[in-house]
């Protein structure tokens, strides 16, 4: 359950077209598959639409990188090693 001040993040996969929040977990409770993560509510960011993916190589040296638009800002999220990269499928602002 979450407590004061935070949030439930997911570890879901963005999808092109489609507007998002956010944020790196900070706090993770049970066991995967039925863990639960959670960010400080003030560090879920809005960063709107995915307009692009971008990735590479692999294993341990694999990388992704969003590009999210929201009016005129660009936001790029680069996808931590630790898999704390999280976000929630939000309507458009």
């Amino acid at each position: 359950m979450a407590n004061f001040g935070e949030k439930e993040v997911f570890r879901i996969t963005p999808e092109l077209g489609k507007y998002y929040a956010w944020a790196e977990s900070t706090r993770r409770i049970g066991i995967w598959p039925n863990e639960k993560r959670f960010a400080p509510t003030e560090k879920v960011i809005y960063v709107g639409k995915l307009i692009n993916i971008s990735q590479g190589g692999w294993g341990d040296g694999s990388w992704r990188t969003d590009t999210f638009l929201d009016k005129e800002t660009k936001t790029l999220v680069h996808f931590s090693y630790g898999g704390d990269t999280c976000f929630i499928e939000v309507p458009c602002k």
